[in-house]
């Protein structure tokens, strides 16, 4: 008799996943990801980005390169509080390394493994069962 499979939310806990993007300037992205990285978000992509509005925009707004480092990462809803702190840290170092982050949710993925390697779950995650005394 072949044994039945439990979901896998059944097992482990779930958290719901969100988009990350941070906007920085040229050269600032190793520094960003490094931050991600000491709050459990593993996987970034960077990418290059380049300024598309007329010149007088950027002076007006204070912006002084065109050239950008956006990074993506996918994180765990409650890690945002936390990350969203220290990017305020970061932002507030200089003019130089300002940036502007932006989340958005995730509602759905292709599977459990994709659901795993994105939330970066570890074997400790799963549901911790507790046995009544006496058992």
């Amino acid at each position: 008799m072949e044994e039945q499979k439990k979901p896998y939310d059944s097992s482990h806990r779930i958290y719901p996943l969100q988009l990350l993007m941070v906007v920085v300037g040229a050269g600032q992205a190793s520094s960003v990801v490094r931050l991600l990285y000491e709050n459990e978000a593993y996987m970034c992509c960077v990418c290059k980005g380049r300024g598309t509005s007329q010149g007088d925009v950027y002076d007006v707004f204070g912006i002084g390169d065109l050239k950008k480092d956006i990074i993506f990462t996918v994180i765990k809803e409650d890690r945002w509080p936390v990350i969203k702190k220290a990017l305020g840290e970061r932002f507030k170092v200089s003019f130089a390394s300002r940036g502007i982050a932006a989340i958005s949710p995730l509602e759905a993925l292709a599977g459990v493994s994709i659901y795993k390697m994105l939330g970066n779950v570890r074997y400790d995650e799963a549901k911790k069962t507790v046995k009544p005394k006496g058992e």
